[in-house]
C-alpha cells in the first residue's frame, strides 16, 4: 500500500479530474442533459455499504477546498443567488484566497488493534462510509431490506480494503470454534493539516478540505467576517447538493450557531424511561463531523456551527467499547435523518425520543455502560483499546451469548437476538459474558482462565450477571416485586442439583436470599447462606481453579458467615458437577462430557 502524500496527492487528483468531473463542484456547469440524468439516477440509487452493513447513496461533499473555492467565487463575482449587502460583497471581494484546513485521508489499518488506535486519536474525526456518500435513515434502511432484501448489495462498486485478519485459534468456556475472517474497514478520516501525518500506517490524502471556524472575533478565516464564513458555507452546501441556499438569517451569530438537544429513552419488560447513556451522537454533512455524548440521564446538548443539511445519527462506539454487527469490526450506526428532519426547525427545543431495535443493541449499551460507569464492586477490567461486542441478528434456541477468546487476539463478546419479550433477560446476558470478560482478566488471560474448571467459570459469570443485573435496575428505580424475584434470570433458581449442567448458582447462593432447597423434598440445593462478602468471591475466582480450591477457601469462613453443616449441604451437589473427588488437584476443561457443554449464558 502505499502513501500518497500531499503533492502527490494533488498531482493525482490533478490527472483524474478530467475523468472524473461528477465528483467536482462545478459538475453541475455541463451542458450534455442526457449525462445529467443519468447522473442524478446514480446518485438516488442506493448501494449497499458492507463495512457497515447499511445502504448508501452518493451526496457531494461540500467541504472540499475545491468547492469552496467555487463558492467564494460565485460569491465575489456576484453569480450567487444570495442577495448580498454592499458591506457583505465588499468583504468577498477583498478577502484572501482560502487554504486547506484537514485532509481527507483514507487510513487502511491492518489490524483491529490499529483500526482501535486510530479511531480513539485525540482530534481526528473518523467515517466509516466515504466522506461523498450519505448513510440512508433508519426507517428507508428498513423498507430496502423489506423490498429488496440482499438484491441491492451486488451493485456496490466501493473501494474495499486489501487487508483482511483471520482468527484461528478462537475458544469459548465449550472449546475451540470455527475461524472468523473479517475484511477491515476503510476509515474515512478528517485530518488537520498543522498535524504530522500518520506514517505508521497506511493512508493516501484524498483531497483538501475547508472547514470553517467559527469565533467570537469580528474576522475568521482569511479575512471573512462570522457572518460571510457563514454566507460561504451555505453557498458551498448549495453548490454541492445542487439545492437552493437555505435562506437563514445572517445578521446575528445565532443564526450560525445552534444548539442541539434531545432525550433518549428505551424501554424494556420492567421498566419504562431508562435513560440510554453514553451514546455518541454524531452530526455529520460531508467531511465536517460533530459528535457528543448522552449524560447519565439520557440528555445531551451540543452548541456549534451544525448545518440544517448535516444527517444525525447515533454511533455505538465508546472509548472503552465498540457494539458492531456479526461481519464488522465498525460500530453500529443508526442514521435517523437530518437535523432539518429530527428538529422541525426547533432547534431551541429539548425534545424526547423512544429508542427501539430489532436486535439488542441497546441492551448492549445499557448493559456494558453500567459495568464500566456503574456504582458497583465488581472489578471492571478493559483492553487499552477497547472491547468489541457482537450484536447478533439471529436468535439462537440453546444460547443467548458467548464469551470468545484466544492465546494471540484480544477477546470479545457476542449476543444473539434472543428473549424479545424479557429484554430485561438481554441485559442479564450481557452481564454474565462480562463477568466472562472480568474473570478473564482477573485470571490474567487466556492461560489460567482456560486452567479453571468450566462450573466455576459460569458459575462466576452468573454471579456477575445477578450481581449488576440486581444493582442496575435498582439504580433506575425498579422495586422488586419480592425478594426472591431474579430479575436478570442470572440468579439460578430452581436450580436442579440432578441436572448436568454448569450454570449453577454456585457464586449466587453466597449472597442471595433465595432458598434453593427451602421444601424438605426439594430436589434442589440447601442453602440458608447469604450476604457473603463480595470481596472473597472474587477472590475465589481469581485464584480458584477446581472445586477443592472453593470448598478449601469456603472453609476458611465456617463460624463466620455459616457453620460447618450449611456449608457440607451447600457443596453436596457440586460433587457431582464437578466429576472429582475432593483429593484431585485440577481438572482440564476439555475433558468435558459433551453432555455438559452448553454455549453463553443459558437462561
Amino acid at each position: 500500500m502505499k502513501k500518497y502524500h500531499l503533492l502527490t496527492a494533488i498531482l493525482l487528483l490533478s490527472l483524474v479530474s478530467c475523468t472524473q468531473d461528477e465528483r467536482s463542484p462545478g459538475f453541475n456547469s455541463l451542458s450534455d442533459s442526457e449525462s445529467l440524468k443519468e447522473e442524478r439516477l446514480l446518485k438516488e440509487k442506493p448501494i449497499f455499504h458492507k463495512g457497515t452493513e447499511t445502504f448508501i447513496v452518493h451526496q457531494n461533499d461540500p467541504y472540499t477546498l475545491e468547492n469552496f473555492k467555487t463558492a467564494l467565487q460565485k460569491l465575489s463575482s456576484g453569480q450567487s443567488q444570495q442577495s448580498l449587502t454592499k458591506a457583505q460583497a465588499d468583504c468577498f471581494s477583498s478577502s484572501q484566497e482560502l487554504s486547506a484546513t484537514h485532509y481527507a485521508l483514507k487510513i487502511y489499518p491492518r489490524n483491529e488493534s490499529e483500526q482501535w488506535q486510530i479511531e480513539l486519536m485525540e482530534g481526528i474525526k473518523v467515517s466509516y462510509i466515504p466522506f461523498d456518500y450519505v448513510q440512508l435513515p433508519e426507517d428507508e434502511q428498513k423498507r430496502l431490506k423489506q423490498d429488496y432484501g440482499s438484491s441491492l448489495q451486488q451493485s456496490s462498486t466501493l473501494e474495499t480494503s486489501p487487508y483482511t485478519v483471520t482468527y484461528d485459534d478462537l475458544m469459548t468456556t465449550d472449546g475451540p470454534v470455527p475461524p472468523e475472517t473479517y475484511t477491515m474497514p476503510i476509515l474515512y478520516t478528517v485530518w488537520p493539516c498543522d498535524k504530522p501525518l500518520p506514517e505508521a500506517y497506511d493512508y493516501i490524502i484524498d483531497y483538501e478540505v475547508f472547514i470553517p471556524q467559527y469565533n467570537d472575533g469580528t474576522k475568521s478565516q482569511s479575512g471573512l467576517s462570522t457572518d460571510a464564513l457563514h454566507i460561504l458555507e451555505q453557498e458551498a452546501i448549495s453548490i454541492a447538493l445542487g439545492k437552493p441556499v437555505n435562506n437563514e438569517a445572517t445578521t446575528k451569530s445565532s443564526s450560525v450557531v445552534r444548539t442541539l438537544t434531545k432525550i433518549l429513552y428505551c424501554h424494556d419488560n420492567l421498566m419504562k424511561n431508562l435513560p440510554v447513556a453514553n451514546l455518541k451522537i454524531q452530526f455529520k454533512l460531508g467531511s465536517n463531523i460533530w459528535e457528543t455524548y448522552t449524560q447519565s440521564n439520557g440528555y445531551f446538548s451540543i452548541t456549534n456551527a451544525i448545518p440544517l443539511e448535516a444527517t444525525y445519527s447515533q454511533i455505538f462506539q465508546h472509548p472503552r467499547w465498540k457494539i458492531t454487527m456479526e461481519n464488522s469490526t465498525s460500530p453500529i450506526s443508526y442514521t435517523l435523518g437530518t437535523v432539518q428532519d429530527a428538529w422541525h426547525n426547533n432547534t431551541d427545543k429539548t425534545f424526547t425520543t423512544y429508542s427501539y431495535a430489532e436486535f439488542p443493541v441497546y441492551e448492549i449499551l445499557r448493559a456494558v455502560n453500567y459495568y464500566y460507569n456503574g456504582n458497583h464492586s465488581i472489578r471492571t477490567w478493559h483492553y487499552d483499546e477497547g472491547i468489541r461486542i457482537r450484536a447478533l441478528t439471529k436468535e439462537n434456541e440453546t444460547s443467548n451469548g458467548y464469551f470468545t477468546y484466544s492465546k494471540y487476539n484480544r477477546a470479545y463478546i457476542s449476543i444473539y437476538a434472543n428473549n424479545e419479550q424479557k429484554r430485561h433477560w438481554r441485559t442479564g446476558t450481557v452481564l454474565h459474558e462480562l463477568g466472562h470478560f472480568t474473570m478473564y482478566g482477573e485470571r490474567g488471560g487466556y492461560t489460567k482462565f482456560n486452567q479453571v474448571h468450566r462450573l466455576i467459570q459460569e458459575s462466576y459469570a452468573s454471579y456477575v450477571g445477578y450481581y449488576l443485573g440486581e444493582r442496575y435496575y435498582e439504580s433506575q428505580g425498579y422495586t422488586k416485586t419480592s425478594i426472591n424475584e431474579n430479575v436478570t434470570g442470572q440468579g439460578r433458581q430452581g436450580w436442579e442439583k440432578i441436572k448436568p449442567t454448569d450454570y449453577s448458582p454456585l457464586f449466587v447462593d453466597l449472597i442471595d436470599d433465595y432458598n434453593q432447597g427451602a421444601s424438605p423434598t426439594s430436589s434442589y440445593n440447601y442453602d440458608t447462606i447469604k450476604n457473603f462478602p463480595h470481596s472473597i468471591i472474587r477472590t475465589m475466582a481469581a485464584t480458584c481453579t477446581d472445586k477443592s480450591a472453593i470448598k478449601s477457601k469456603l472453609q476458611e469462613y465456617v463460624g463466620v458467615y455459616y457453620t460447618s453443616s450449611e456449608l457440607t449441604k451447600f457443596l453436596e451437589p457440586y460433587k457431582m458437577l464437578f466429576k472429582i473427588e475432593d483429593h484431585e488437584k485440577s481438572f482440564n476443561t476439555d475433558s468435558l462430557p459433551a453432555l455438559l457443554l452448553y454455549v453463553g449464558s443459558i437462561v
